[in-house]
């Protein structure tokens, strides 16, 4: 099986993702798609603050902003990313997750994070080595900009839901890339680029 460094730029790329995978050494091969389980809560989004600042510690139940020992939570709201941080996850189950710099590291090799509806305008996303980040059925994910980037280190299950990539933004997997039955991938509003590194892998769980 080829494995290697695969850029693709993607300018309204429409249709199935093998589709726009043939062809390019890219490996794809089908395995079930499993994602991981989310993990217990330790701090949670209210919004109390009224600005809407994940930055800001009268936002968040325990008074403070989420560290690297948190698995963070936001059921609803608009929050605004405008810093960098890590931590061990994030369960953003309702709401929209904005990024307008610095970037979000999640760490933990044991708890899932997922993402519900993420609009990165700026800065970006990083998953740690044997981290796991899931986009359900439902999500939809823009990654927009030159400099915004999305960097896996660990896996990534794309089960469901929509993924833009505009406007210079990078998608570079670094790691393992799953992607679900019979999803698009496309630039929406631009060019954008998703980079497979050499080594790792992207798989497809059905479809045709």
């Amino acid at each position: 099986m080829k494995r290697g460094r695969t850029t693709l730029s993607m300018v309204l790329v429409a249709g199935l993702i093998a589709t726009w995978l043939a062809g390019t050494g890219v490996p794809l091969v089908g395995p079930a798609l499993i994602p991981a389980d989310a993990a217990t809560c330790t701090i949670n989004w209210t919004g109390n603050g009224g600005d809407g600042q994940w930055q800001n510690t009268a936002n968040w139940d325990q008074g403070r902003v989420p560290n690297s020992t948190d698995y963070a939570c936001i059921a609803s709201g608009n929050v605004t990313f405008t810093t960098s941080d890590s931590v061990l996850g994030v369960n953003e189950s309702g709401g929209t997750l904005t990024f307008n710099s610095g970037t979000l590291t999640l760490t933990s090799t044991t708890d899932a994070s997922s993402f519900n509806a993420i609009n990165v305008a700026g800065g970006g996303i990083t998953v740690g080595t044997g981290a796991t980040l899931n986009f359900p059925s439902g999500n939809t994910l823009s990654l927009s900009g030159s400099g915004t980037t999305l960097l896996n280190n660990g896996t990534v299950n794309w089960t469901a839901g929509t993924f833009c990539v505009n406007n210079g933004a990078l998608l570079e997997n670094a790691a393992q890339f799953n992607v679900g039955n019979n999803l698009t991938m496309e630039g929406c509003s631009g060019n954008g680029t998703f980079q497979n590194d050499a080594g790792a892998m992207i798989e497809r769980n059905g479809g045709s």
